[in-house]
């Protein structure tokens, strides 16, 4: 193997590394390679010296602590089976897809719906409370005083629902975010 395929065969062992990292390992390694030659070793030997571009790739990734990149390539039959394949799992994917979307605008719907009742628990709260007060003005104070009570307790409930429709959106909120999560670390394999 020369030194150019052992080098780059590295890099690709080296993927998960930092740029920088990644870059002074390789410079390293072309500098080893290249002293060896300047003793007098062939080009062959002097990367015979060192293991194959893998085993290299894994000791460095094990030192730093980092899993060794592999990529496996894709064999003939499998790229026809999926090219084949395609019509059926890209239109369950879509599917999928759609599902779990309306899900989660039905899912904030509701909570729109919860925030718009929050609404009208203080105006109907404030309504009755002023009905009341003109009622007991014009002189029919049972009525007034029965409508005060109701938007006292409309008032009361809006303060209530207010606490629910908040509890409500922070559950939604954390169940989106947690979704997209998921489905950010099935296409980049991160958790």
């Amino acid at each position: 193997m020369n030194k150019k395929k052992f080098l780059s065969g590295l890099k690709k062992g080296l993927r998960n590394l930092p740029r920088a990292e990644r870059k002074k390992y390789i410079d390293l390694y072309s500098e080893s390679i290249a002293d060896r030659i300047e003793e007098g070793a062939t080009e062959e030997e002097a990367v015979a010296s060192f293991g194959t571009p893998t085993e290299e790739a894994k000791k460095i990734c094990g030192e730093v602590g980092l899993p060794l990149s592999e990529k496996r390539e894709l064999k003939a039959w499998e790229i026809v089976l999926l090219a084949v394949g395609s019509p059926v799992w890209l239109s369950l994917g879509i599917a999928v897809f759609a599902v779990v979307l309306a899900f989660f605008i039905v899912l904030w719907a509701l909570d729109v719906v919860l925030w718009a009742v929050e609404l009208c628990f203080p105006a109907c709260g404030l309504a009755g409370l002023v009905g009341g007060a003109l009622l007991i003005i014009n002189g029919h104070f049972p009525q007034g005083l029965f409508l005060i009570g109701c938007g006292l307790i409309c008032v009361g409930l809006g303060v209530f629902w207010f606490f629910l429709c908040h509890i409500a959106t922070r559950g939604v909120a954390r169940l989106t975010a947690e979704t997209a999560l998921l489905i950010r670390g099935i296409f980049t394999g991160r958790k």
